[in-house]
């Protein structure tokens, strides 16, 4: 049988085992990862020809060992928060809207005021940065410029200008947007309320899509903020048992799924991405199936790292040196992977340091973090501030596991920068609840 086949076969498989057998939840850190997984190679399985190339026998090991580990931790860990802790149960002590956590302190409306004023001066400042720091009569445009000054600032000594500053600033937006989505959907879901009429979402997330492409010259930002507010809804609806209503937005969802690769690669035009205007199923398959096909052109000759972790803590090491700790050579290895590009999966940087039995490893520790932080969170009331401080940050981080298929998003998760964003979000939930609204 065809490898590749193989390999759709068996991550069908472990979704289908995961959700009926193991009766894991469809937000579950394991179905998230395994869905990813499972998507891509789909894709890529389907435009397999026009790739013009094929799976190794032991790509697909590895692949399949490292699917298993997830679903095994998975179901682990849920198995022991269900003994240990009981079963998740929703809490009717808190309906009230003048005691509710939340409801009773953060208007949303008031948080739309203040947030929509530092929106404008991080965009006006933005655009400040670009035209400081590039010149409209080169070749390529203000923001190809400004990308390659962000992604090489070392090349570009004398062009960043502010831009550390402006980073600051988009930490900042980060965390309100944030704080502004979880606020909204959680009233929304827990309360009724509306959750976009009235409270200014739509107009917060335009903003800060616009200010972080900008400031960042990235897409990245702008599509995770709309990942956040999914897994937000739908984490608030599994702990309040509404399985009915899961349903009917998952099957909302699909169209919306489909066309958003097609909007994702026309949005590399505003962010100076050459692809913008290459908006073809082909291209689609060559962005998100790329680290597959990328990790298995390098499976026999993965870049075998000199430090310990070089490639799976590549961002702690880049901290490290930047600050004279460590010899440039630590930074972790890159690769011309032609059409496929750098990516490499979520098993691709934990293959090269540490090979298969690390593949294994890595995915066994990584599923049971994230599941016991939700199998905690799901048991927490929601008449307690914490829970919604330490919600927030769990959800953010959680995002990183919807790209499992694409790239190895875990790493950047130890970054200091990461860090100081979820410090921001949970301060900003924990704030806006202590410091009551003028009414």
């Amino acid at each position: 049988m065809d490898s590749y086949l193989l390999l759709l076969i068996t991550y069908v498989a472990l979704v289908l085992i995961g959700r009926k057998k193991c009766n894991l939840d469809i937000i579950s850190p394991a179905m998230i990862t395994l869905i990813s997984l499972t998507v891509v190679i789909a894709l890529g399985y389907w435009y397999r020809y026009e790739m013009e190339t094929d799976l190794y026998f032991y790509t697909y090991i590895v692949m399949a060992c490292g699917g298993i580990a997830v679903l095994g931790a998975g179901y682990a860990v849920t198995r022991w928060a269900s003994i240990n802790w009981g079963g998740v149960e929703i809490s009717d002590s808190f309906r009230d809207t003048d005691t509710y956590v939340l409801a009773s302190r953060i208007q949303s409306y008031k948080l739309f005021q203040y947030t929509s004023v530092y929106m404008i001066w991080f965009i006006i400042f933005s655009l400040f940065c670009v035209f400081l720091n590039t010149s409209g009569d080169a070749d390529a445009s203000r923001m190809a410029q400004y990308r390659d000054i962000i992604l090489y600032p070392h090349l570009h000594p004398g062009d960043t200008k502010f831009i550390f500053i402006n980073s600051q600033f988009y930490k900042i937006a980060w965390a309100l947007t944030y704080t502004s989505a979880y606020v909204a959907i959680y009233n929304g879901v827990i309360l009724n309320k509306p959750i976009f009429k009235g409270t200014g979402l739509i107009t917060t997330v335009i903003f800060f899509c616009i200010g972080s492409s900008i400031a960042m010259g990235a897409r990245q930002p702008a599509i995770e903020i709309f990942i956040f507010m999914m897994l937000t809804y739908l984490f608030l609806l599994v702990k309040e048992h509404r399985y009915s209503q899961i349903k009917s937005f998952l099957y909302k969802l699909i169209p919306v799924m489909a066309v958003s690769p097609f909007l994702y690669i026309l949005y590399g035009i505003l962010v100076g991405r050459h692809d913008g205007n290459n908006v073809t199923l082909q291209r689609i398959t060559e962005l998100l199936a790329g680290g597959i096909y990328a990790l298995n052109n390098h499976i026999w000759e993965p870049a075998r790292t000199i430090y310990f972790g070089q490639s799976s803590f590549a961002d702690v090491y880049d901290k490290l040196i930047n600050i004279g700790l460590l010899p440039e050579s630590a930074r972790m290895a890159y690769h011309e992977f032609d059409k496929f590009g750098n990516t490499l999966s979520l098993y691709g940087r934990w293959y090269e340091d540490f090979g298969i039995i690390g593949v294994v490893i890595m995915s066994i520790i990584v599923t049971a973090i994230f599941t016991l932080a939700y199998e905690y969170l799901q048991r927490q009331s929601n008449g307690k501030i914490m829970t919604h401080v330490w919600t927030a940050i769990f959800i953010t981080e959680l995002i990183s596991l919807v790209w499992a298929g694409y790239d190895d998003r875990i790493r950047a998760l130890l970054a200091f920068s990461q860090f100081v964003i979820i410090v921001l979000t949970g301060g900003c939930i924990y704030a806006g609840y202590c410091v009551k609204s003028k009414r």
